[in-house]
């Protein structure tokens, strides 16, 4: 997006999207942080923020692809060569979301058994939780762990069509996520946002 109109229509967008999930000030409390899909900001955009918003920190997925049976799009994300990237006051936060897919969430169950089929993980003649064990351990602990060295800290995300089955899948990734603290206690750290940038900032100083 270059145009300033189209900026603040997204803008206008985004603030709407975030109220109807609960954020009454739009912007997720004191963390002055908003996650915009499929990373859809440009430097003049990022200026746009500085300038007219509250924002400081936006979220991207690094290297993030997506595909169809008829459609095939990367986005290489140059602004996370550096896990520290702050471009004109804008914290660009890395990201993962370990139940990604890119089946249509209209027409499909969102639950464990279509995540790990639609990952390759396994078919629907077999055990749903073989396949989701695959699933959550491969993507726990190798793909979100690769990134997690790569960026330091990292902002973990799932898409909002969890809620299908109980325990739903997103309760599993935050299961994951005790089991790393308590295995790594001393090394890993549960936050906000606002804990993220405090650590970068910690670490731009030395």
């Amino acid at each position: 997006m270059t145009s300033p109109a189209a900026f603040r229509a997204h803008w206008k967008g985004s603030m709407d999207e975030m109220r109807q999930m609960g954020f009454t000030d739009c912007h997720c409390g004191p963390y002055r942080y908003a996650n915009f899909a499929m990373n859809q900001f440009s430097e003049r955009y990022l200026r746009f923020l500085r300038d007219e918003t509250p924002l400081r920190a936006v979220r991207l997925w690094a290297g993030s692809c997506f595909s169809t049976p008829h459609t095939r799009m990367m986005a290489p994300a140059p602004y996370t060569r550096n896990p520290l990237e702050r471009r004109y006051g804008i914290e660009i936060v890395d990201s993962y979301d370990t139940m990604f897919t890119d089946m249509n969430t209209a027409q499909t169950v969102m639950n464990r058994q279509n995540i790990a089929i639609r990952g390759g993980y396994g078919t629907a003649n077999d055990d749903v939780e073989l396949i989701w064990a695959r699933s959550i351990g491969h993507r726990f602990g190798e793909l979100m762990w690769e990134k997690w060295l790569r960026s330091g800290a990292l902002h973990y995300h799932h898409q909002v069509e969890m809620a299908t089955e109980y325990p739903s899948p997103a309760m599993y990734a935050y299961f994951e996520m005790r089991a790393w603290r308590q295995l790594l206690a001393g090394w890993i750290h549960l936050g906000s946002i606002t804990d993220v940038v405090t650590w970068r900032n910690r670490v731009r100083s030395m």
